[in-house]
Protein backbone atom coordinates (compact mmCIF):
# COMPACT_ATOMS: atom_id res chain seq x y z
CA UNK A 1 0.00 0.00 0.00
CA UNK A 2 1.15 3.54 -0.55
CA UNK A 3 1.91 5.67 2.11
CA UNK A 4 0.47 8.84 2.64
CA UNK A 5 3.32 10.89 1.77
CA UNK A 6 4.83 9.32 -1.41
CA UNK A 7 3.62 10.90 -4.34
CA UNK A 8 1.21 7.79 -6.17
CA UNK A 9 1.57 9.96 -9.77
CA UNK A 10 5.11 9.14 -9.54
CA UNK A 11 4.02 4.96 -10.28
CA UNK A 12 2.01 6.17 -12.87
CA UNK A 13 4.98 7.83 -14.75
CA UNK A 14 6.96 5.02 -15.11
CA UNK A 15 3.90 3.34 -17.44
CA UNK A 16 5.02 5.98 -19.89
CA UNK A 17 8.49 4.90 -20.34
CA UNK A 18 8.90 4.39 -24.63
CA UNK A 19 9.36 0.29 -23.83
CA UNK A 20 6.41 -0.03 -22.19
CA UNK A 21 4.61 1.68 -24.87
CA UNK A 22 6.25 -0.45 -27.57
CA UNK A 23 5.31 -3.16 -24.92
CA UNK A 24 1.81 -2.22 -24.74
CA UNK A 25 0.66 -1.54 -28.20
CA UNK A 26 2.19 -5.04 -29.08
CA UNK A 27 -0.36 -6.94 -26.14
CA UNK A 28 -2.99 -5.13 -27.74
CA UNK A 29 -2.03 -6.41 -30.99
CA UNK A 30 -2.17 -9.98 -30.29
CA UNK A 31 -5.13 -9.96 -28.20
CA UNK A 32 -7.40 -8.05 -31.23
CA UNK A 33 -9.04 -10.16 -33.79
CA UNK A 34 -9.94 -7.59 -36.16
CA UNK A 35 -7.62 -7.50 -39.03
CA UNK A 36 -5.62 -4.47 -39.56
CA UNK A 37 -8.58 -1.71 -40.57
CA UNK A 38 -7.05 -0.24 -44.38
CA UNK A 39 -9.86 2.65 -44.67
CA UNK A 40 -12.64 4.73 -42.91
CA UNK A 41 -16.23 4.61 -45.53
CA UNK A 42 -19.02 6.17 -44.76
CA UNK A 43 -22.94 5.89 -45.04
CA UNK A 44 -23.41 7.56 -48.86
CA UNK A 45 -20.68 5.32 -49.67
CA UNK A 46 -22.56 2.27 -49.19
CA UNK A 47 -26.01 3.89 -50.39
CA UNK A 48 -24.44 4.65 -53.36
CA UNK A 49 -22.89 1.30 -53.93
CA UNK A 50 -26.26 -0.49 -52.96
CA UNK A 51 -28.02 1.49 -55.86
CA UNK A 52 -25.56 0.79 -58.46
CA UNK A 53 -26.48 -2.86 -57.97
CA UNK A 54 -30.07 -2.47 -57.31
CA UNK A 55 -32.18 -5.05 -59.28
CA UNK A 56 -35.50 -2.49 -59.32
CA UNK A 57 -33.29 0.23 -60.73
CA UNK A 58 -31.80 -1.58 -63.41
CA UNK A 59 -34.67 -2.94 -64.53
CA UNK A 60 -37.29 -0.20 -64.71
CA UNK A 61 -34.15 2.06 -66.09
CA UNK A 62 -34.25 -0.28 -68.87
CA UNK A 63 -38.20 -0.25 -69.37
CA UNK A 64 -37.54 3.50 -69.43
CA UNK A 65 -35.72 3.25 -72.60
CA UNK A 66 -38.56 1.32 -74.17
CA UNK A 67 -40.90 4.48 -74.29
CA UNK A 68 -39.89 5.76 -77.97
CA UNK A 69 -40.40 2.31 -79.75
CA UNK A 70 -43.61 1.82 -77.73
CA UNK A 71 -44.59 5.51 -78.90
CA UNK A 72 -43.64 4.87 -82.40
CA UNK A 73 -45.44 1.38 -82.52
CA UNK A 74 -48.34 3.37 -81.68
CA UNK A 75 -47.65 5.17 -84.64
CA UNK A 76 -47.35 2.48 -86.73
CA UNK A 77 -50.11 0.29 -85.69
CA UNK A 78 -52.75 3.49 -86.18
CA UNK A 79 -51.94 6.25 -88.24
CA UNK A 80 -49.69 4.16 -91.01
CA UNK A 81 -50.79 2.28 -94.00
CA UNK A 82 -50.23 -1.56 -93.78
CA UNK A 83 -49.05 -3.32 -97.27
CA UNK A 84 -49.23 -6.55 -97.88
CA UNK A 85 -50.38 -9.27 -100.50
CA UNK A 86 -52.98 -12.09 -100.47
CA UNK A 87 -52.83 -15.34 -102.67
CA UNK A 88 -55.62 -17.47 -103.20
CA UNK A 89 -56.30 -20.06 -105.47
CA UNK A 90 -60.05 -22.20 -105.24
CA UNK A 91 -60.41 -25.30 -107.10
CA UNK A 92 -64.60 -26.40 -107.49
CA UNK A 93 -64.65 -29.26 -109.45
CA UNK A 94 -68.42 -31.15 -110.38
CA UNK A 95 -69.22 -34.66 -110.77
CA UNK A 96 -72.00 -34.96 -112.52
CA UNK A 97 -74.93 -33.39 -110.84
CA UNK A 98 -72.83 -32.84 -107.88
CA UNK A 99 -71.04 -30.28 -106.93
CA UNK A 100 -70.91 -26.46 -105.36
CA UNK A 101 -73.59 -23.97 -107.04
CA UNK A 102 -71.68 -22.43 -110.32
CA UNK A 103 -73.04 -19.13 -109.94
CA UNK A 104 -71.23 -19.20 -106.00
CA UNK A 105 -67.37 -20.50 -107.71
CA UNK A 106 -67.54 -20.08 -110.62
CA UNK A 107 -65.39 -23.31 -110.87
CA UNK A 108 -62.37 -21.69 -109.13
CA UNK A 109 -60.49 -18.50 -107.81
CA UNK A 110 -57.38 -17.19 -109.00
CA UNK A 111 -56.28 -13.93 -107.49
CA UNK A 112 -52.49 -12.94 -106.23
CA UNK A 113 -53.19 -8.95 -104.86
CA UNK A 114 -50.95 -6.39 -103.47
CA UNK A 115 -53.44 -4.70 -100.89
CA UNK A 116 -52.97 -0.99 -98.55
CA UNK A 117 -55.01 -0.14 -95.93
CA UNK A 118 -54.59 3.16 -94.30
CA UNK A 119 -56.67 3.08 -90.67
CA UNK A 120 -58.73 6.44 -90.32
CA UNK A 121 -60.03 9.02 -87.39
CA UNK A 122 -58.01 6.93 -84.72
CA UNK A 123 -57.53 10.35 -83.21
CA UNK A 124 -59.36 8.81 -79.79
CA UNK A 125 -57.64 5.83 -79.64
CA UNK A 126 -54.08 6.92 -80.39
CA UNK A 127 -54.47 9.40 -77.44
CA UNK A 128 -55.62 6.34 -75.22
CA UNK A 129 -53.16 4.31 -76.04
CA UNK A 130 -50.34 7.50 -75.78
CA UNK A 131 -51.44 7.92 -71.86
CA UNK A 132 -51.31 4.36 -71.39
CA UNK A 133 -47.35 4.44 -71.77
CA UNK A 134 -47.34 7.85 -70.59
CA UNK A 135 -48.73 5.90 -67.37
CA UNK A 136 -46.09 3.75 -67.94
CA UNK A 137 -43.49 5.43 -68.27
CA UNK A 138 -44.25 7.34 -65.20
CA UNK A 139 -44.44 4.63 -63.35
CA UNK A 140 -40.71 2.95 -64.44
CA UNK A 141 -39.60 6.39 -62.61
CA UNK A 142 -41.72 6.11 -59.24
CA UNK A 143 -40.40 2.57 -59.01
CA UNK A 144 -36.71 3.86 -59.25
CA UNK A 145 -37.68 6.84 -56.90
CA UNK A 146 -39.40 4.31 -54.43
CA UNK A 147 -36.33 2.21 -55.05
CA UNK A 148 -33.69 4.44 -53.84
CA UNK A 149 -35.56 5.55 -51.08
CA UNK A 150 -36.25 1.84 -49.40
CA UNK A 151 -32.00 1.55 -50.47
CA UNK A 152 -31.46 4.55 -48.05
CA UNK A 153 -34.06 3.41 -45.13
CA UNK A 154 -32.40 -0.65 -45.16
CA UNK A 155 -28.92 0.50 -45.67
CA UNK A 156 -28.81 3.03 -43.09
CA UNK A 157 -30.78 1.10 -40.51
CA UNK A 158 -27.90 -1.93 -41.24
CA UNK A 159 -25.21 0.79 -41.30
CA UNK A 160 -26.42 2.10 -37.50
CA UNK A 161 -26.26 -1.46 -36.37
CA UNK A 162 -22.79 -2.22 -37.58
CA UNK A 163 -21.73 1.28 -36.17
CA UNK A 164 -23.26 0.76 -32.78
CA UNK A 165 -20.79 -2.27 -32.90
CA UNK A 166 -17.93 -0.56 -33.58
CA UNK A 167 -18.58 1.99 -31.22
CA UNK A 168 -19.01 -0.62 -28.40
CA UNK A 169 -15.51 -1.74 -29.49
CA UNK A 170 -13.94 1.77 -28.57
CA UNK A 171 -15.48 1.44 -25.35
CA UNK A 172 -14.00 -1.75 -24.67
CA UNK A 173 -10.37 -0.81 -26.32
CA UNK A 174 -10.68 2.69 -23.54
CA UNK A 175 -11.48 -0.29 -20.50
CA UNK A 176 -8.84 -2.10 -22.02
CA UNK A 177 -6.03 0.84 -21.68
CA UNK A 178 -7.49 1.69 -18.58
CA UNK A 179 -6.77 -1.84 -16.54
CA UNK A 180 -3.54 -2.17 -18.63
CA UNK A 181 -2.31 1.15 -17.44
CA UNK A 182 -3.44 0.09 -13.57
CA UNK A 183 -1.33 -3.16 -14.25
CA UNK A 184 2.00 -1.28 -14.67
CA UNK A 185 0.84 0.72 -11.69
CA UNK A 186 0.41 -2.53 -9.76
CA UNK A 187 3.37 -3.87 -11.21
CA UNK A 188 5.29 -0.55 -10.32
CA UNK A 189 4.12 -1.01 -6.58
CA UNK A 190 4.72 -4.81 -6.58
CA UNK A 191 8.13 -3.98 -7.47
CA UNK A 192 8.52 -1.67 -4.41
CA UNK A 193 7.03 -3.77 -2.20
CA UNK A 194 3.99 -2.17 -1.26
CA UNK A 195 1.57 -4.05 -3.61
CA UNK A 196 -0.65 -7.19 -3.61
CA UNK A 197 -0.58 -10.09 -6.37
CA UNK A 198 -3.45 -10.41 -5.38
CA UNK A 199 -4.53 -7.57 -6.82
CA UNK A 200 -2.44 -8.01 -9.85
CA UNK A 201 -3.89 -11.59 -10.47
CA UNK A 202 -7.66 -9.72 -9.57
CA UNK A 203 -6.58 -7.43 -12.42
CA UNK A 204 -5.05 -10.31 -14.98
CA UNK A 205 -8.82 -11.90 -14.53
CA UNK A 206 -10.68 -8.94 -15.46
CA UNK A 207 -8.66 -8.01 -18.63
CA UNK A 208 -8.85 -11.39 -20.06
CA UNK A 209 -12.48 -11.19 -19.13
CA UNK A 210 -12.84 -7.82 -21.49
CA UNK A 211 -10.82 -9.37 -23.98
CA UNK A 212 -12.93 -11.89 -24.90
CA UNK A 213 -16.14 -9.56 -24.41
CA UNK A 214 -14.07 -7.38 -27.49
CA UNK A 215 -13.68 -10.36 -29.03
CA UNK A 216 -17.59 -11.21 -28.91
CA UNK A 217 -18.24 -7.67 -30.17
CA UNK A 218 -15.57 -8.06 -32.48
CA UNK A 219 -17.43 -11.12 -34.11
CA UNK A 220 -20.42 -9.14 -33.68
CA UNK A 221 -19.49 -5.77 -35.69
CA UNK A 222 -17.72 -8.59 -38.58
CA UNK A 223 -20.89 -10.09 -39.56
CA UNK A 224 -22.90 -6.86 -39.78
CA UNK A 225 -20.21 -5.53 -41.77
CA UNK A 226 -20.26 -8.38 -44.06
CA UNK A 227 -24.24 -7.93 -43.77
CA UNK A 228 -24.04 -4.42 -45.01
CA UNK A 229 -21.21 -5.10 -47.80
CA UNK A 230 -23.63 -8.19 -48.96
CA UNK A 231 -26.55 -5.09 -49.19
CA UNK A 232 -24.33 -3.03 -50.87
CA UNK A 233 -22.52 -5.90 -53.14
CA UNK A 234 -18.95 -5.23 -52.03
CA UNK A 235 -17.62 -8.24 -52.12
CA UNK A 236 -14.18 -7.39 -49.95
CA UNK A 237 -13.91 -8.83 -46.56
CA UNK A 238 -11.48 -6.73 -44.93
CA UNK A 239 -12.67 -4.90 -42.08
CA UNK A 240 -13.14 -1.10 -42.19
CA UNK A 241 -13.49 2.05 -39.98
CA UNK A 242 -17.13 3.49 -39.79
CA UNK A 243 -18.13 7.41 -39.59
CA UNK A 244 -20.79 8.12 -37.09
CA UNK A 245 -23.80 8.80 -39.62
CA UNK A 246 -24.99 12.21 -39.84
CA UNK A 247 -28.62 11.99 -39.71
CA UNK A 248 -31.14 14.86 -39.57
CA UNK A 249 -35.29 15.07 -38.48
CA UNK A 250 -37.03 15.59 -41.66
CA UNK A 251 -39.38 18.89 -41.74
CA UNK A 252 -42.84 17.31 -41.67
CA UNK A 253 -44.88 17.33 -44.48
CA UNK A 254 -48.14 17.80 -42.97
CA UNK A 255 -50.83 15.51 -44.82
CA UNK A 256 -48.29 15.32 -48.12
CA UNK A 257 -45.98 12.94 -48.88
CA UNK A 258 -44.38 11.17 -51.89
CA UNK A 259 -45.83 7.97 -51.28
CA UNK A 260 -49.19 9.00 -52.34
CA UNK A 261 -47.42 9.37 -55.73
CA UNK A 262 -48.57 5.82 -56.57
CA UNK A 263 -51.84 5.90 -55.74
CA UNK A 264 -52.18 9.08 -58.65
CA UNK A 265 -50.21 6.47 -61.10
CA UNK A 266 -52.86 3.88 -60.28
CA UNK A 267 -55.79 6.07 -60.69
CA UNK A 268 -54.37 7.63 -63.91
CA UNK A 269 -53.88 4.16 -65.23
CA UNK A 270 -57.61 3.40 -64.59
CA UNK A 271 -58.96 6.86 -66.38
CA UNK A 272 -56.55 5.57 -69.10
CA UNK A 273 -58.38 2.12 -69.36
CA UNK A 274 -61.79 3.67 -69.20
CA UNK A 275 -60.58 5.49 -72.82
CA UNK A 276 -59.70 2.17 -74.13
CA UNK A 277 -62.71 0.84 -73.43
CA UNK A 278 -64.71 3.66 -74.60
CA UNK A 279 -62.39 3.87 -78.04
CA UNK A 280 -62.58 0.28 -78.53
CA UNK A 281 -66.59 1.10 -79.24
CA UNK A 282 -65.98 4.10 -81.86
CA UNK A 283 -66.41 3.12 -85.39
CA UNK A 284 -63.72 1.65 -87.10
CA UNK A 285 -62.85 3.09 -90.35
CA UNK A 286 -60.51 2.15 -92.93
CA UNK A 287 -59.26 2.82 -96.31
CA UNK A 288 -57.73 0.18 -98.78
CA UNK A 289 -56.33 0.25 -102.20
CA UNK A 290 -55.78 -3.63 -103.99
CA UNK A 291 -54.72 -4.60 -107.62
CA UNK A 292 -53.45 -7.18 -109.06
CA UNK A 293 -54.95 -10.60 -110.64
CA UNK A 294 -58.17 -11.38 -109.67
CA UNK A 295 -60.31 -14.00 -112.04
CA UNK A 296 -62.75 -16.97 -111.29
CA UNK A 297 -62.03 -18.84 -114.80
CA UNK A 298 -58.70 -19.60 -116.06
CA UNK A 299 -59.19 -18.54 -120.09
CA UNK A 300 -57.50 -14.98 -120.31
CA UNK A 301 -56.50 -14.73 -117.03
CA UNK A 302 -53.85 -12.27 -118.57
CA UNK A 303 -56.75 -9.65 -118.85
CA UNK A 304 -58.17 -10.25 -115.26
CA UNK A 305 -55.34 -7.84 -113.96
CA UNK A 306 -56.94 -4.75 -111.91
CA UNK A 307 -57.62 -2.35 -108.94
CA UNK A 308 -60.03 -1.67 -106.37
CA UNK A 309 -60.94 1.02 -103.99
CA UNK A 310 -62.97 1.50 -101.39
CA UNK A 311 -63.56 2.13 -97.54
CA UNK A 312 -64.38 -0.25 -94.92
CA UNK A 313 -66.24 0.42 -91.86
CA UNK A 314 -66.94 -1.69 -88.58
CA UNK A 315 -69.20 -0.39 -85.44
CA UNK A 316 -70.60 -1.94 -82.41
CA UNK A 317 -74.68 -2.72 -82.04
CA UNK A 318 -75.18 -4.50 -79.16
CA UNK A 319 -72.54 -6.73 -77.27
CA UNK A 320 -74.26 -7.33 -74.10
CA UNK A 321 -73.16 -4.43 -72.32
CA UNK A 322 -69.68 -5.34 -72.04
CA UNK A 323 -68.81 -1.50 -72.32
CA UNK A 324 -70.61 -0.61 -68.84
CA UNK A 325 -69.67 -3.78 -67.56
CA UNK A 326 -65.90 -2.68 -67.93
CA UNK A 327 -66.50 0.59 -66.44
CA UNK A 328 -68.56 -0.27 -63.74
CA UNK A 329 -65.58 -2.04 -62.60
CA UNK A 330 -63.20 0.26 -63.36
CA UNK A 331 -65.14 2.37 -60.91
CA UNK A 332 -64.94 0.23 -57.90
CA UNK A 333 -61.22 0.06 -58.54
CA UNK A 334 -61.39 4.06 -58.45
CA UNK A 335 -62.98 3.94 -54.92
CA UNK A 336 -60.47 1.53 -53.70
CA UNK A 337 -57.56 3.48 -54.26
CA UNK A 338 -59.30 6.62 -53.19
CA UNK A 339 -60.10 4.77 -49.98
CA UNK A 340 -56.49 3.10 -49.76
CA UNK A 341 -54.88 6.46 -49.97
CA UNK A 342 -57.13 7.65 -47.24
CA UNK A 343 -56.41 4.91 -45.18
CA UNK A 344 -52.87 5.88 -45.74
CA UNK A 345 -52.87 9.29 -44.85
CA UNK A 346 -54.19 8.70 -41.75
CA UNK A 347 -52.26 5.68 -40.48
CA UNK A 348 -49.35 7.85 -41.51
CA UNK A 349 -50.03 10.58 -39.41
CA UNK A 350 -50.69 8.31 -36.63
CA UNK A 351 -47.16 6.47 -37.22
CA UNK A 352 -45.40 10.16 -37.52
CA UNK A 353 -46.65 11.24 -34.51
CA UNK A 354 -46.37 7.83 -32.99
CA UNK A 355 -42.20 7.99 -33.38
CA UNK A 356 -41.89 11.50 -33.17
CA UNK A 357 -43.49 10.86 -29.20
CA UNK A 358 -40.76 7.77 -28.58
CA UNK A 359 -37.86 10.12 -30.17
CA UNK A 360 -38.85 12.65 -27.70
CA UNK A 361 -38.59 10.38 -24.41
CA UNK A 362 -35.71 9.04 -25.82
CA UNK A 363 -33.88 12.59 -26.02
CA UNK A 364 -35.08 13.20 -22.56
CA UNK A 365 -33.76 10.14 -21.40
CA UNK A 366 -30.01 10.60 -23.43
CA UNK A 367 -29.64 14.10 -22.00
CA UNK A 368 -29.82 12.55 -18.66
CA UNK A 369 -27.80 9.68 -19.56
CA UNK A 370 -25.01 12.37 -21.17
CA UNK A 371 -24.86 13.83 -17.65
CA UNK A 372 -24.75 10.51 -15.90
CA UNK A 373 -21.79 9.79 -18.43
CA UNK A 374 -19.94 12.86 -17.40
CA UNK A 375 -20.78 11.87 -13.26
CA UNK A 376 -18.76 8.23 -13.44
CA UNK A 377 -16.05 9.99 -15.78
CA UNK A 378 -15.46 11.85 -12.17
CA UNK A 379 -16.39 8.91 -10.20
CA UNK A 380 -13.89 6.66 -12.02
CA UNK A 381 -10.94 9.43 -11.42
CA UNK A 382 -12.20 10.00 -8.00
CA UNK A 383 -11.86 5.88 -7.22
CA UNK A 384 -8.30 5.86 -9.16
CA UNK A 385 -6.71 8.57 -6.56
CA UNK A 386 -8.54 6.97 -3.86
CA UNK A 387 -7.08 3.44 -4.85
CA UNK A 388 -3.46 4.95 -5.19
CA UNK A 389 -4.14 6.21 -1.72
CA UNK A 390 -5.47 3.33 -0.13
CA UNK A 391 -8.48 4.34 0.54
CA UNK A 392 -10.38 1.61 -1.18
CA UNK A 393 -9.71 -1.73 -2.11
CA UNK A 394 -9.10 -2.59 -6.30
CA UNK A 395 -12.17 -4.81 -6.27
CA UNK A 396 -14.28 -1.32 -5.49
CA UNK A 397 -12.22 0.32 -8.41
CA UNK A 398 -12.90 -2.47 -10.69
CA UNK A 399 -17.05 -2.23 -9.50
CA UNK A 400 -16.89 1.00 -10.65
CA UNK A 401 -15.25 0.62 -13.75
CA UNK A 402 -17.68 -2.44 -14.63
CA UNK A 403 -20.46 0.29 -14.07
CA UNK A 404 -19.25 2.95 -16.30
CA UNK A 405 -18.40 -0.12 -19.24
CA UNK A 406 -21.84 -1.46 -18.85
CA UNK A 407 -23.74 2.60 -18.65
CA UNK A 408 -21.49 3.88 -21.76
CA UNK A 409 -22.69 0.82 -23.58
CA UNK A 410 -26.49 1.71 -22.90
CA UNK A 411 -25.71 5.01 -23.64
CA UNK A 412 -23.89 3.95 -27.14
CA UNK A 413 -27.14 1.59 -27.74
CA UNK A 414 -29.56 4.63 -27.40
CA UNK A 415 -27.82 6.89 -29.49
CA UNK A 416 -27.84 4.55 -32.11
CA UNK A 417 -31.25 3.74 -31.49
CA UNK A 418 -32.16 7.18 -31.73
CA UNK A 419 -30.14 7.69 -34.89
CA UNK A 420 -32.54 4.21 -36.48
CA UNK A 421 -35.85 6.32 -34.86
CA UNK A 422 -35.03 9.56 -36.89
CA UNK A 423 -34.16 6.69 -39.72
CA UNK A 424 -37.57 5.46 -39.47
CA UNK A 425 -39.33 8.43 -39.12
CA UNK A 426 -37.83 10.44 -42.27
CA UNK A 427 -38.73 7.53 -44.36
CA UNK A 428 -42.41 7.87 -43.64
CA UNK A 429 -42.04 11.24 -43.34
CA UNK A 430 -41.40 11.54 -47.24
Amino acid sequence: MIKRNENPDKYIFDFFRPASLYLFIIILSLFSNIPVISQTTNLNYYIERATKINQTISENQKLLTTYNTRKELINSSLGKPKIFSTVNYLFAPTFGEYGYDSSITNGGLYSALVNLELPLFTGATSRAKMEEIINDRNSYKNNIIVAQHEINKDVTEQYIKAYQDYEQISTADETLRILDLQREVINAMINRGIGRLSDLKLLDVEYQTQIINKSQLENTFEKDLMDLNLMSGIPDTSIVMLEKPDIKLSVDKNYKSYFLQSYLLDSLRLVTEKNINESNYNPQISFFVNGGLNAVSYSEIWKKVGLSTGINMTFSIYDGNQKDMNNYLIDIRGQNIFSQKKYFLNQNEIRKKNILKELSKLQELLTQQEKQLDNYQSLLGIYREQFLSGEVSLMDYINVLKNYVTFKNDLIVNRNQQLSIINEYNYWNW
